[in-house]
């Protein structure tokens, strides 16, 4: 009876533990705009075939049917732009069921906006492509009501039909295929400000599909989806070509998006979704689909992409930060833990975000920030990481700080989406957007850029309390406090009665 009892107890914890773990390593989330259906569907990006979305955002109250078309979420806000309307709307990601934008960037005196369809968020700016007048606008994320744009790119030849950000650089495909590539502050003519032309030596219909990753433009149509090298100008060969003459279910490629693997949204018919391997290459089968029955004409397709890092809400008197690079990268804790040296206790839960910046004041202190919405628990469990790409070393940021405080070097903090500082032992609601605050000195500690004026700094966000890497979701009813007390009063009981025996 002892050994079965010690069996029993065992297998308790063991489950426990299991279940402790697999139920809070949050997968990512997979956006889905319906034109047919003005719904916004929620998927975890791994799911296949039938699979349930795990939230369902009826807009249909406020937008208007099969006339909505852009979809790009960044930081925890989803923003959709309807043709009809005229209007870009926003919502929160965690908006599920009926729901009604939290604000409006609208053009009620028909200043601009005449077909405002491809949207893509980034570095705190919303870009989007206006068909019928031919320019690519660009508002800044937090706009609203009638907010003229921050700039404007006009004297398109084409129909610039999508737009990608990458590597600080404004990518926009025509509908002749040709992909112009600006600086992401340009603002004038397509003649004046372009810095070169990528031009695909195989030809598109509608090339609507579009996005850029590890140095690579992928394009797409009906017929075929085509990767290119980012950096290449004037006519290009393609990398790889998938044109799913036979496998590949109908249609390919009215939108996409492309990490991990490659998703593309199929607007018609077959499946709604399909999901490809990243080197995929000629008449090849997906590797897995999304077909649920409610979903219907997904013109767009996309992850969320916040992460990038900004200048934070609070700098030092006199001192200005420009961040000129911002990237967010996804990789995986193995993956993470094998590029740094990385304390062992450590355990990653938000992208790596890396940027370059400039300061006006050189070595003075500088404020940046990035933002999450996956963040639970006391904002003093987290810890912050500098990690040195030069050498893969790693450098904890000092302790969090009392106040907002930009005078201190290495010091950290975490606001709300209002910039009011938390304190530490303040309880962060998952699904709420959350700005990461860091100071870096010119030339200082955390600065991997020794030049003066100028900052590197790639930093990860974790916990040290736990190798795991993944805690309870609190909206999923079960926390690890209940569970740690489960496994107490199992221990309890179980010891009470070995010692009775």
């Amino acid at each position: 009876m002892f050994r079965l009892s010690n069996c029993l107890f065992a297998f308790l914890v063991i489950f426990i533990f299991l279940f402790t773990f697999t139920a809070n390593c949050a997968a990512e989330e997979l956006y889905l705009l319906s034109r047919a259906n003005t719904k916004i569907y929620v998927f975890d990006s791994t799911a296949d075939k039938e699979a349930p979305p795990l939230r369902t955002i009826d807009a249909s109250s406020t937008l208007t049917a099969n006339r909505v078309y852009g979809l790009t979420v960044y930081g925890g806000e989803i923003f959709v732009s309807d043709e009809s309307q005229k209007t870009i709307s926003v919502f929160k990601t965690s908006d599920d069921k009926i729901t009604t934008p939290i604000r409006q960037i609208t053009d009620t005196t028909n200043s601009y906006f005449a077909t405002p369809r491809a949207l893509f968020a980034y570095g705190g700016y919303l870009y989007c492509c206006d068909e019928s007048k031919k320019k690519v606008y660009v508002f800044k994320t937090t706009d609203s009501k009638d907010a003229a744009p921050t700039r404007t790119i006009s004297g398109f030849s084409n129909i610039p039909y999508a737009c990608c950000v990458y590597n600080n650089e404004l990518y926009v495909v025509d509908s002749g295929g040709d992909v112009f590539v600006f600086n992401t502050d340009a603002h004038g003519t397509v003649a004046d400000q372009k810095k070169r032309v990528l031009q695909p030596s195989n030809s598109f219909s509608t090339p609507r599909g579009f996005f850029i990753t590890d140095n690579v433009v992928y394009i797409s149509d009906h017929n075929q989806i085509c990767s290119y090298t980012a950096t290449d100008s004037d006519s290009s060969s393609y990398l790889t070509r998938i044109t799913g003459n036979s496998k590949a279910k109908v249609s390919l490629g009215y939108s996409l998006y492309v990490d991990k693997e490659i998703y593309s949204g199929n607007y018609g018919s077959g499946y709604d979704v399909q999901v490809f391997s990243k080197g995929a290459d000629d008449d090849v089968s997906p590797v897995r689909y999304l077909d649920y029955p409610e979903l219907n004409d997904i013109i767009s397709v996309t992850k969320e992409l916040g992460g990038d890092v900004v200048s934070g809400s609070t700098q030092q008197k006199g001192v200005e930060v420009s961040v000129l690079t911002s990237s967010s990268n996804s990789t995986s804790e193995s993956d993470f833990f094998a590029a740094y040296s990385v304390p062992v206790e450590f355990s990653l839960e938000t992208p790596v975000s890396s940027f370059e910046a400039s300061i006006n004041s050189n070595g003075a202190n500088g404020v940046f920030a990035f933002n999450s919405t996956a963040l639970n628990g006391t904002a003093g469990r987290y810890s912050l990481l500098k990690c040195f790409e030069t050498n893969g070393t790693t450098k904890g940021f000092g302790r969090y700080a009392l106040s907002a405080d930009p005078d201190t070097e290495g010091t950290w903090w975490i606001e709300d989406e209002d910039n009011n500082y938390i304190s530490a032992d303040t309880i962060l609601t998952y699904g709420a957007k959350y700005y990461i605050n860091f100071v870096v000195k010119d030339n200082g500690d955390y600065d991997e850029d020794r030049t003066l004026g100028e900052i590197k700094d790639p930093v990860a966000l974790g916990t040290s309390d736990s190798g795991t890497g993944c805690t309870l979701n609190p909206t999923a009813g079960f926390s690890l406090e209940w569970a740690i007390l489960g496994i107490g009063v199992l221990l309890s009981i179980l010891r009470s009665r070995l010692y009775k025996r």
